[in-house]
């Protein structure tokens, strides 16, 4: 894999992890059921059954923030270079395992979520979602943590000026940077 393949992996898979614990914010986590007894004298045996949703808000309230934490990392992977971007990949790894682990505990036990006394609880598509997001957030964060280092870089342009004014060149090493780089500068051939 080049190194542009690389990034754009990183990022593709980094976009999408942040999308998906996004999406999953809005969706219900937990189905929760509760019966009550409301005997009256035609109907001694009747119930009222009650069946309330919680979302990411109520079940995992730390989800919605690592997935905006996770967004503004797919900018931090394409802005980033160097030790710089080895470091955005530790935090993305961080912020991958922070929403699996919230989900996980929702999915786990479920029960923790609702305040009054149920009968019975469902695990619904939200946290699910979640975890396989923060997953891909995490992947893309082991990657950029493991080879983001050599990845290549945004261009020439992006850079500071040198004490000249002149924009000091990339250190990209790949034929397509150079060419690029080389033109910038104002020394193409043709």
């Amino acid at each position: 894999m080049t190194r542009r393949q690389g990034l754009t992996v990183a990022i593709a898979t980094c976009l999408a992890g942040a999308a998906l614990v996004l999406v999953s914010a809005g969706l219900p986590w937990v189905r929760a059921t509760s019966r009550t007894s409301t005997p009256t004298s035609e109907r001694p045996d009747a119930f009222l059954e009650t069946t309330v949703s919680y979302s990411a808000r109520d079940a995992a309230p730390a989800a919605s923030p690592l997935g905006l934490l996770a967004l503004a990392g797919v900018a931090a992977l394409a802005g980033s270079r160097g030790r710089g971007r080895q470091v955005v990949g530790v935090v993305l790894l961080a912020t991958g395992a922070g929403i699996v682990a919230t989900a996980a505990r929702v999915v786990v036990a479920p029960r923790a979520v609702v305040v009054a006394p149920v009968t019975s609880t469902a695990v619904k598509a939200g946290p699910w979602f979640a975890i396989v997001g923060g997953a891909g957030v995490a992947a893309a964060g082991v990657g950029a943590a493991r080879r983001g280092r050599r990845w290549s870089a945004l261009g020439g342009a992006y850079d500071a000026p040198d004490d000249t004014g002149r924009r000091a060149p990339s250190s990209d090493t790949d034929d397509l940077g150079a060419t690029w780089n080389a033109v910038e500068r104002g020394e193409d051939e043709d």
